[in-house]
């Protein structure tokens, strides 16, 4: 599985205990707000604490969203992560789903039958002459922007760190200077954790 993240806000569960550590002291009594404000720093809001994928055949990733993919470990997100039939934006749009709405069934599985998912969506398109190339693919294949590209989203709850990394791919010969420098610490960074870096 490839992964591909957007820049979120850091929710993760060792900051927010991390904050909520030291006990307060007593408030005085005082007459409950009908509207109560939420301690965001406690909690991880649903949308906050999702991190999206990709599922690839082959650890390679969309060149829309960066040039580089993180492949992860299956064992970090199994027990939760399930996959989307395509990206979840171009679904909403296309369902017309509203805020609050349902999601139609039969476009979602759980991460352990993502199989079912892939062979419902891509089942007709597979023949007797395809190779694995080919199956790479047909399971992900890049457009000319975001809403031409074809992939299966994987949806993965909470927060990721260096131990989930499998591999990552990416180019390291590069024009520009800091962007070399930047790669270069990157591989050695992986490299140092025992995780291999694979030249794109």
């Amino acid at each position: 599985m490839s992964g591909r993240f957007p820049p979120r806000r850091d929710t993760s569960t060792r900051r927010a205990t991390a904050r909520n550590t030291k006990r307060p002291s007593p408030a005085p009594a005082r007459t409950p707000s009908p509207n109560p404000p939420q301690n965001r720093s406690a909690r991880c809001l649903p949308t906050a604490c999702i991190r999206y994928a990709a599922l690839s055949h082959d650890g390679s990733g969309l060149d829309s969203y960066e040039p580089y993919a993180i492949a992860l470990k299956d064992l970090a997100v199994k027990d939760r992560a399930t996959v989307l039939e395509e990206n979840s934006y171009l679904f909403v749009e296309r369902h017309d789903i509203r805020r609050g709405g349902a999601a139609p069934l039969g476009y979602r599985a759980t991460w352990a039958e993502r199989h079912k998912l892939a062979v419902s969506k891509l089942g007709a398109r597979v023949s007797n002459v395809m190779t694995q190339v080919d199956f790479a693919r047909l399971l992900l294949s890049g457009g000319s922007n975001r809403v031409s590209d074809e992939f299966i989203e994987v949806h993965i709850y909470g927060p990721l760190d260096n131990n989930a990394i499998e591999s990552v791919r990416g180019k390291t010969k590069l024009k520009n200077t800091a962007d070399r420098a930047l790669a270069a610490k990157a591989k050695k960074h992986l490299s140092g954790m025992g995780r291999p870096w694979i030249e794109a």
